[in-house]
C-alpha cells in the first residue's frame, strides 16, 4: 500500500512551478476558474494547453475540476485530459 501526492489548484495562489520541481507530485489538479474561463478566453485555454503539455513531459496524471457543461468536458478531451471533476461526472454516476 502506497500513497501519492496531488498538486491542488494549480496555476492560483501558492501553486507555483517552484512545487513541481520540489516535491514528489504524482497528479496536478487544474482550478476550476480555469475552466469556467476557458469557452470565453482564449488565453486561459492556452493556460491549460500549457499546464497539461508541462505535466505530461513531466509524467504527472492530470485532473481538471470545475467541468460543468458538455461544452467543457470536450475541451478536457481535446487536450488529452482524462480525469474531470464537476457536475457533468455526477449525472454518470447516477
Amino acid at each position: 500500500m502506497g500513497f501519492s501526492l496531488q498538486l491542488d489548484d494549480f496555476g492560483t495562489g501558492n501553486a507555483s512551478l517552484d512545487l513541481l520541481k520540489n516535491f514528489p507530485f504524482s497528479t496536478v489538479k487544474i482550478d476550476s476558474s480555469f475552466t469556467k474561463e476557458a469557452a470565453n478566453k482564449p488565453e486561459t485555454r492556452a493556460i491549460i494547453k500549457a499546464i497539461t503539455l508541462l505535466s505530461k513531459e513531466l509524467s504527472f496524471d492530470i485532473v481538471i475540476e470545475g467541468v460543468e457543461t458538455v461544452q467543457q468536458q470536450s475541451f478536457a478531451r481535446e487536450y488529452g485530459i482524462k480525469v474531470a471533476q464537476g457536475s457533468t461526472m455526477l449525472k454518470r454516476c447516477r
